[in-house]
């Protein structure tokens, strides 16, 4: 267990990121969508202004992707080394079984 978590309590974070990114990529695919399109039908001063708050809010889904990302690498890391330690106690708690049953023989 890492920071007070157990395994399957970071994989199921690991889901739910995943799941948040998969929504922020589909606004952002909206966001961009709409910016692009915004002066086929629009062209006067508002339409500039609504052009740069749709600009600031598809750098800001931007920015908590790369955030998403971090924290699925973060998540990652930690079941890796779970992963790792589960291994080495695994390892060690048959070293000693061995040892134990080598002085009966």
């Amino acid at each position: 267990m890492a920071f007070g978590y157990t395994k399957s309590q970071y994989l199921a974070k690991i889901d739910a990121l995943e799941g948040y990114k998969e929504q922020l990529n589909r606004h952002l695919a909206v966001l961009e969508g709409y910016r692009d399109q915004i002066y086929d039908f629009w062209n006067d001063d508002k339409a500039k202004q609504v052009y740069n708050t749709l600009n600031k809010a598809i750098r800001n889904v931007r920015v908590m992707l790369d955030r998403t990302d971090e924290a699925l690498i973060m998540h990652r890391k930690s079941v890796d080394s779970m992963t790792g330690i589960g291994s080495i106690v695994d390892d060690t708690i048959n070293a000693a079984i061995n040892a134990i049953t080598s002085l009966g023989k």
